[in-house]
């Protein structure tokens, strides 16, 4: 392919921006911003892109996938089934299994896989991450459907490996982390993560060990304190003005651990009350997976009064109705003297004692992990860091919610056993981006290049210059070769730039020496340049990438 007929806008410099990655690729040539959150792949751009698709599909083929092309734009007739799901927005994993309701009636028609590439929408692209926020992104998107959970079980593993392959041909690393399954029906959830400041996700990992997980789900390690102190009496005080919990333990001079936040929640219709410690947050995704709830939601202080004769501010676990289930975090098992609201406007109990004053169904880890706590390895601690997510995993093991059934072999109606897998293409490109590029431009690894090679002729008008050129373009394209010819009548400086920019892995410059069949080779990611006959090239080429033709 001849540079000079190919759209590539190489700049040669831009005001400095907030994406270093953005910057680098607009400088390239690669992309260009058409409107506000709206972006255009320019040719190299979407040569690379073809690319990490080609290598998603090998993969995928591997593990039986077949590929569909579901319509962008989807009537809402499948949802009428379910109006709680179309209301609630439930619907990553519902055209696929609507399709399937259709064209599977029996079990034996499974396991089956399917995977489409679609352009999606998000419904809103902060502002503060640019390019990596697009209005439209390009996502792999699949299914698979099982008879039962130990076959879903099975083949997720697999895609988990697909997935690992795949990053690694991309040459691109990644953390794996348990990622959020507080969705509806969400039996496990699993997301590969590329580390980057600039990323829109926030997940918690091990200073010592491989464990990570989301932040909406990490756990930390609880361990119980040894409680030496005298119980005192349990008194009900008055904090005039106090309209929080914090604001009564500043009142008494009470230590924030000792005091015990209390709230009310709705799981699946039923009233529950979930104690926390005054420093920690209940994580509502933690008490919905222990309950196993499909709905779990806060009950709002205009409505308290529906389940308990209380202010909402002071609810109170002491003397509380036998209809409200009342469950707490572990910590609150080391709180001593301590403070509780009274239910009363301004009152509270003062020298609590979980054992003595209340008596929980259940203790469990209800609480958000925090910076500096113990991973629930025992290894390390628990450290925060962003990353761009590249790909989420998650299995359902039902599917009624669009009544996909299928009869077994004893002729019983069943529900499939679903696994939903996506990978964001866009941000694969991004993430590579940021692990490959620096000042002077990209440095694309071998398998999604958009061209191997970058043969640049320094002097289009010499005749010998271009009688090598065409020569080595055979030579290269003969053994499979991709090439770029830098054609284009402009300054030396200017191609080498350029092709420092570009980012191919391979560059042959032909110039004064080509009477003598000499041609420059550089090497991309070593920067090793060395001159060598033309008769030698493909040698040479194998020495320096460490391996034989």
């Amino acid at each position: 392919m001849k540079q000079s007929q190919m759209l590539i806008p190489t700049l040669e410099d831009l005001p400095t921006m907030d994406e270093p990655h953005f910057y680098v690729l607009v400088r390239a040539g690669y992309i260009r911003q058409f409107a506000s959150g709206s972006y255009c792949y320019l040719p190299l751009a979407h040569r690379v892109i073809e690319k990490i698709k080609g290598i998603i599909r090998e993969e995928l083929a591997d593990i039986g996938g077949q590929e569909i092309l579901l319509p962008s734009q989807q009537s809402t007739e499948i949802w009428q089934k379910d109006p709680e799901i179309y209301e609630t927005e439930k619907v990553t994993e519902d055209p696929f299994v609507a399709l399937l309701t259709q064209d599977i009636y029996s079990t034996t028609q499974l396991p089956l896989h399917l995977f489409q590439f679609q352009t999606k929408l998000r419904e809103k692209s902060p502002i503060r991450f640019g390019w990596l926020k697009s209005q439209e992104y390009l996502l792999q998107e699949g299914r698979s459907f099982h008879e039962n959970e130990g076959n879903l079980e099975d083949f997720f593993r697999r895609y988990e490996e697909v997935y690992r392959r795949i990053f690694a041909r991309c040459k691109i690393e990644v953390r794996e982390i348990n990622g959020n399954d507080a969705a509806k029906g969400i039996a496990e959830a699993k997301e590969f993560i590329a580390v980057s400041e600039i990323g829109e996700e926030t997940f918690f990992y091990s200073t010592e060990s491989d464990y990570a997980a989301h932040k909406e789900i990490a756990a930390s390690q609880y361990i119980p304190k040894r409680l030496h102190a005298s119980i005192g009496e349990l008194e009900k005080k008055s904090a005039p003005d106090a309209d929080s919990l914090i604001a009564a333990a500043d009142y008494f001079e009470v230590d924030y651990k000792k005091a015990v936040r209390a709230e009310l929640f709705l799981a699946d219709g039923r009233p529950v009350m979930i104690l926390t410690r005054g420093d920690h947050q209940v994580n509502p995704n933690k008490v919905r997976k222990y309950l196993q709830a499909d709905r779990f939601i806060k009950i709002s202080d205009e409505k308290i009064s529906s389940y308990i004769d209380a202010d909402p501010v002071t609810v109170s676990p002491i003397n509380l109705p036998e209809t409200i289930e009342l469950y707490a975090d572990h910590y609150v098992k080391d709180v001593t003297n301590g403070m509780v609201g009274a239910n009363t406007k301004h009152q509270w109990f003062l020298n609590v004692d979980p054992k003595r004053d209340f008596q929980p169904k259940a203790f469990g880890d209800f609480r958000f992990a925090e910076i500096g706590e113990i991973s629930p390895d025992g290894q390390g601690v628990l450290a925060l860091a962003r990353g761009i997510r590249l790909s989420r995993l998650f299995k359902k093991t039902k599917s009624t919610e669009m009544k996909a059934l299928a009869l077994n072999e004893a002729e019983e109606n069943i529900s499939f056993a679903l696994g939903s897998y996506e990978l964001d293409v866009n941000h694969l490109f991004a993430a590579i981006v940021e692990q490959y590029a620096d000042e002077e431009g990209l440095h694309w690894p071998d398998e999604i290049a958009p061209f191997a090679v970058h043969l640049l002729q320094f002097d289009v008008a010499d005749l010998a210059q271009s009688q090598l050129v065409a020569e080595l373009e055979a030579s290269l394209t003969e053994r499979g070769y991709d090439v770029l010819i830098d054609d284009r009548k402009v300054a030396t400086d200017r191609k080498s730039k350029d092709a420092d920019l570009i980012g191919c892995p391979l560059r042959l410059s032909v110039g004064e020496k080509a009477a003598e069949g000499i041609v420059e080779i550089t090497i991309k990611h070593t920067g090793a340049m060395v001159e060598v006959r033309k008769e030698e090239l493909f040698d040479t080429l194998a020495i320096l990438s460490g391996s034989e033709e």
